[in-house]
Protein backbone atom coordinates (compact mmCIF):
# COMPACT_ATOMS: atom_id res chain seq x y z
CA UNK A 1 0.00 0.00 0.00
CA UNK A 2 1.13 3.34 -1.00
CA UNK A 3 1.75 6.02 1.87
CA UNK A 4 -1.05 8.17 -0.02
CA UNK A 5 -3.39 5.21 0.16
CA UNK A 6 -2.28 4.72 3.55
CA UNK A 7 -2.88 8.71 4.93
CA UNK A 8 -6.04 9.08 3.20
CA UNK A 9 -7.29 5.89 4.88
CA UNK A 10 -6.00 6.83 8.18
CA UNK A 11 -7.79 9.90 7.73
CA UNK A 12 -11.08 8.74 6.73
CA UNK A 13 -11.31 6.73 9.93
CA UNK A 14 -10.32 9.91 12.51
CA UNK A 15 -13.15 11.50 10.62
CA UNK A 16 -15.48 8.62 11.25
CA UNK A 17 -14.42 8.37 14.85
CA UNK A 18 -14.80 11.93 15.18
CA UNK A 19 -18.59 12.06 13.81
CA UNK A 20 -19.38 9.02 16.32
CA UNK A 21 -17.85 10.91 19.34
CA UNK A 22 -19.82 14.25 18.11
CA UNK A 23 -23.32 11.72 17.85
CA UNK A 24 -22.46 10.25 21.59
CA UNK A 25 -22.01 13.77 23.11
CA UNK A 26 -25.29 14.60 21.90
CA UNK A 27 -27.08 11.34 23.12
CA UNK A 28 -25.45 11.65 26.58
CA UNK A 29 -26.31 15.30 26.58
CA UNK A 30 -30.20 14.17 25.77
CA UNK A 31 -30.00 11.80 28.21
CA UNK A 32 -28.88 14.22 30.92
CA UNK A 33 -31.54 16.72 30.21
CA UNK A 34 -33.94 17.32 33.65
CA UNK A 35 -36.94 15.16 33.78
CA UNK A 36 -39.18 18.78 33.85
CA UNK A 37 -38.05 19.08 30.46
CA UNK A 38 -39.96 18.24 27.06
CA UNK A 39 -39.32 18.18 23.84
CA UNK A 40 -40.76 20.28 21.26
CA UNK A 41 -40.92 19.85 17.86
CA UNK A 42 -38.55 22.81 15.78
CA UNK A 43 -37.51 24.47 19.20
CA UNK A 44 -35.49 24.39 22.20
CA UNK A 45 -36.02 22.86 25.63
CA UNK A 46 -39.27 23.94 27.17
CA UNK A 47 -39.52 23.72 30.95
CA UNK A 48 -42.79 21.89 31.73
CA UNK A 49 -43.01 23.72 35.69
CA UNK A 50 -42.46 26.87 34.06
CA UNK A 51 -45.37 26.41 31.86
CA UNK A 52 -47.30 24.98 33.97
CA UNK A 53 -46.79 28.36 36.63
CA UNK A 54 -47.32 30.66 33.46
CA UNK A 55 -50.55 28.64 32.65
CA UNK A 56 -51.93 28.48 36.21
CA UNK A 57 -51.75 24.69 36.04
CA UNK A 58 -51.38 22.37 39.34
CA UNK A 59 -47.81 21.30 39.33
CA UNK A 60 -49.29 17.67 40.18
CA UNK A 61 -50.67 17.73 36.56
CA UNK A 62 -47.46 18.50 34.91
CA UNK A 63 -46.38 14.35 34.36
CA UNK A 64 -49.75 14.92 32.02
CA UNK A 65 -48.54 17.80 30.13
CA UNK A 66 -47.70 18.29 26.51
CA UNK A 67 -46.50 20.49 24.46
CA UNK A 68 -47.31 20.58 20.56
CA UNK A 69 -45.89 23.51 18.86
CA UNK A 70 -43.71 23.27 15.43
CA UNK A 71 -41.20 25.84 16.20
CA UNK A 72 -39.95 28.19 19.05
CA UNK A 73 -42.21 30.86 17.66
CA UNK A 74 -45.32 29.34 18.16
CA UNK A 75 -45.45 29.69 22.15
CA UNK A 76 -44.47 32.81 24.78
CA UNK A 77 -44.28 31.97 28.24
CA UNK A 78 -45.02 35.52 30.35
CA UNK A 79 -45.41 36.35 33.53
CA UNK A 80 -49.30 34.64 34.70
CA UNK A 81 -49.68 33.72 30.81
CA UNK A 82 -48.83 31.57 27.85
CA UNK A 83 -49.20 33.10 24.25
CA UNK A 84 -50.27 30.48 21.68
CA UNK A 85 -48.88 31.97 18.28
CA UNK A 86 -49.74 31.04 14.58
CA UNK A 87 -48.25 32.61 11.55
CA UNK A 88 -48.80 33.00 7.91
CA UNK A 89 -46.42 30.00 6.72
CA UNK A 90 -46.21 27.14 9.69
CA UNK A 91 -45.01 23.37 9.65
CA UNK A 92 -47.34 21.16 10.33
CA UNK A 93 -46.98 18.64 13.23
CA UNK A 94 -49.36 15.36 13.78
CA UNK A 95 -50.96 16.31 10.09
CA UNK A 96 -52.31 19.47 11.82
CA UNK A 97 -51.55 23.00 12.13
CA UNK A 98 -51.08 23.93 15.87
CA UNK A 99 -50.04 25.40 19.09
CA UNK A 100 -51.31 23.75 21.73
CA UNK A 101 -50.24 22.19 24.73
CA UNK A 102 -52.29 19.26 26.42
CA UNK A 103 -53.04 17.62 29.65
CA UNK A 104 -53.92 14.03 29.94
CA UNK A 105 -56.26 14.61 32.70
CA UNK A 106 -57.43 11.02 34.44
CA UNK A 107 -60.88 10.48 34.43
CA UNK A 108 -63.67 7.05 33.88
CA UNK A 109 -66.47 7.07 32.02
CA UNK A 110 -69.21 8.49 34.06
CA UNK A 111 -67.07 10.96 36.01
CA UNK A 112 -68.43 14.62 35.56
CA UNK A 113 -65.37 17.12 35.44
CA UNK A 114 -65.37 21.02 35.04
CA UNK A 115 -62.55 22.30 33.17
CA UNK A 116 -61.90 26.22 33.86
CA UNK A 117 -59.33 28.36 31.81
CA UNK A 118 -59.36 32.13 30.38
CA UNK A 119 -58.66 33.54 27.46
CA UNK A 120 -57.71 36.62 25.82
CA UNK A 121 -58.58 37.58 21.97
CA UNK A 122 -56.02 40.05 20.61
CA UNK A 123 -57.71 42.90 18.87
CA UNK A 124 -54.69 43.04 16.59
CA UNK A 125 -54.05 39.43 15.78
CA UNK A 126 -57.71 37.84 16.53
CA UNK A 127 -58.09 33.54 15.63
CA UNK A 128 -60.97 33.06 13.82
CA UNK A 129 -61.78 32.48 10.05
CA UNK A 130 -65.50 31.88 8.31
CA UNK A 131 -67.89 29.52 8.40
CA UNK A 132 -66.00 27.16 5.82
CA UNK A 133 -63.27 27.02 7.86
CA UNK A 134 -62.52 25.01 11.34
CA UNK A 135 -60.37 26.92 13.76
CA UNK A 136 -60.41 25.35 17.49
CA UNK A 137 -59.12 26.81 20.66
CA UNK A 138 -59.97 23.85 22.92
CA UNK A 139 -60.80 20.34 22.58
CA UNK A 140 -61.21 17.07 24.06
CA UNK A 141 -59.42 14.52 22.11
CA UNK A 142 -60.15 10.64 22.01
CA UNK A 143 -57.05 8.21 22.07
CA UNK A 144 -56.53 4.73 22.16
CA UNK A 145 -58.10 2.19 24.87
CA UNK A 146 -54.74 1.07 26.60
CA UNK A 147 -56.47 -1.71 28.64
CA UNK A 148 -57.84 -3.06 25.82
CA UNK A 149 -54.37 -3.36 23.98
CA UNK A 150 -55.15 -0.57 21.68
CA UNK A 151 -52.29 1.65 20.01
CA UNK A 152 -52.47 4.77 17.93
CA UNK A 153 -51.86 3.04 14.67
CA UNK A 154 -55.53 1.10 15.26
CA UNK A 155 -57.12 4.56 16.44
CA UNK A 156 -59.64 6.13 13.62
CA UNK A 157 -59.22 9.58 12.72
CA UNK A 158 -61.85 11.49 14.08
CA UNK A 159 -63.09 15.45 14.97
CA UNK A 160 -63.36 15.98 18.33
CA UNK A 161 -66.51 15.13 20.02
CA UNK A 162 -66.06 18.19 22.64
CA UNK A 163 -64.34 21.53 21.10
CA UNK A 164 -64.57 25.49 21.80
CA UNK A 165 -64.26 26.82 18.11
CA UNK A 166 -63.46 30.65 17.52
CA UNK A 167 -64.80 32.07 13.96
CA UNK A 168 -65.88 35.13 12.27
CA UNK A 169 -69.53 36.14 11.31
CA UNK A 170 -70.69 40.03 10.10
CA UNK A 171 -67.03 41.08 10.60
CA UNK A 172 -67.06 39.78 14.63
CA UNK A 173 -64.99 37.48 16.19
CA UNK A 174 -66.84 34.63 18.48
CA UNK A 175 -66.50 31.79 19.95
CA UNK A 176 -68.87 28.89 20.65
CA UNK A 177 -69.61 25.02 21.54
CA UNK A 178 -68.45 22.13 19.04
CA UNK A 179 -69.77 18.99 19.53
CA UNK A 180 -70.98 15.69 18.14
CA UNK A 181 -72.02 14.15 15.63
CA UNK A 182 -69.45 16.75 14.33
CA UNK A 183 -71.82 20.38 14.59
CA UNK A 184 -71.52 23.72 15.57
CA UNK A 185 -73.89 24.30 18.18
CA UNK A 186 -73.60 27.68 19.22
CA UNK A 187 -71.61 31.34 18.84
CA UNK A 188 -71.70 34.43 20.18
CA UNK A 189 -68.99 37.35 19.52
CA UNK A 190 -66.21 37.94 22.43
CA UNK A 191 -65.04 40.99 23.33
CA UNK A 192 -61.23 41.48 22.30
CA UNK A 193 -58.09 42.55 24.54
CA UNK A 194 -59.70 41.54 28.02
CA UNK A 195 -59.53 38.22 29.77
CA UNK A 196 -62.55 35.92 29.85
CA UNK A 197 -63.23 33.43 32.44
CA UNK A 198 -64.17 30.05 30.40
CA UNK A 199 -66.46 27.06 32.12
CA UNK A 200 -66.90 23.38 30.16
CA UNK A 201 -68.58 20.95 32.55
CA UNK A 202 -68.80 17.37 30.85
CA UNK A 203 -70.52 14.12 31.92
CA UNK A 204 -68.50 11.98 30.09
CA UNK A 205 -70.59 8.80 28.35
CA UNK A 206 -70.26 6.91 25.54
CA UNK A 207 -73.91 6.51 25.39
CA UNK A 208 -77.01 9.04 25.21
CA UNK A 209 -76.72 10.46 28.81
CA UNK A 210 -73.53 11.96 28.58
CA UNK A 211 -73.76 16.47 28.77
CA UNK A 212 -71.93 18.87 28.25
CA UNK A 213 -72.69 22.78 29.56
CA UNK A 214 -70.59 25.72 27.87
CA UNK A 215 -70.34 28.81 29.82
CA UNK A 216 -68.34 32.25 30.16
CA UNK A 217 -68.45 34.16 33.59
CA UNK A 218 -70.34 37.52 33.28
CA UNK A 219 -71.50 36.60 29.68
CA UNK A 220 -74.60 34.75 29.79
CA UNK A 221 -75.15 34.84 26.08
CA UNK A 222 -73.16 31.92 25.64
CA UNK A 223 -74.46 29.39 27.93
CA UNK A 224 -75.52 26.15 26.55
CA UNK A 225 -76.06 22.71 27.22
CA UNK A 226 -75.89 19.77 25.44
CA UNK A 227 -76.67 15.82 26.34
CA UNK A 228 -76.27 12.68 24.43
CA UNK A 229 -73.07 11.11 23.83
CA UNK A 230 -69.38 12.68 23.70
CA UNK A 231 -67.12 9.66 23.95
CA UNK A 232 -65.70 8.36 20.68
CA UNK A 233 -64.36 5.82 22.97
CA UNK A 234 -64.43 4.65 26.41
CA UNK A 235 -60.98 5.52 27.41
CA UNK A 236 -60.47 9.05 28.91
CA UNK A 237 -60.44 12.11 26.36
CA UNK A 238 -57.39 14.01 26.75
CA UNK A 239 -57.87 18.58 27.20
CA UNK A 240 -56.19 20.61 24.94
CA UNK A 241 -55.60 24.12 24.51
CA UNK A 242 -54.30 27.05 22.00
CA UNK A 243 -54.89 26.87 18.70
CA UNK A 244 -55.47 24.05 15.61
CA UNK A 245 -56.65 25.13 12.55
CA UNK A 246 -57.31 24.25 8.90
CA UNK A 247 -54.18 23.95 6.81
CA UNK A 248 -55.89 26.68 4.26
CA UNK A 249 -56.10 29.48 6.72
CA UNK A 250 -52.83 31.64 6.33
CA UNK A 251 -53.28 34.08 8.80
CA UNK A 252 -50.78 35.95 11.65
CA UNK A 253 -53.01 34.97 15.16
CA UNK A 254 -52.31 34.66 18.78
CA UNK A 255 -54.62 33.44 21.67
CA UNK A 256 -53.29 34.26 25.87
CA UNK A 257 -54.11 31.36 28.14
CA UNK A 258 -54.16 31.36 31.86
CA UNK A 259 -55.89 29.93 35.18
CA UNK A 260 -55.95 26.63 33.74
CA UNK A 261 -57.80 24.34 36.35
CA UNK A 262 -60.20 21.26 36.58
CA UNK A 263 -62.23 19.38 38.89
CA UNK A 264 -64.30 16.51 39.37
CA UNK A 265 -67.64 17.25 40.31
Amino acid sequence: MSRVAAATRQTTWIDILTLLWQLLRVVVALCLLPAGFVNAQGCAQVDKHKLASAMGIDQELVPWLNLEIPACGNIHVGVGYAGFVLDEQNDKLHDGIRSEIAIDYPFVEGDTIEYRWSILVPSAAAPGGDASQWWLIAQWHDQPDFRLGETWAMLKAQPPPVAVFVENRNGATGIGLYGLPGKRISWAPVPTDVWLDLSVVVHWRTTGDGSVHFSVDGHPEFDVTTTGRNMLNGYRHYFKVGQYRAPTIRQHSVLYVRNVRFRKL
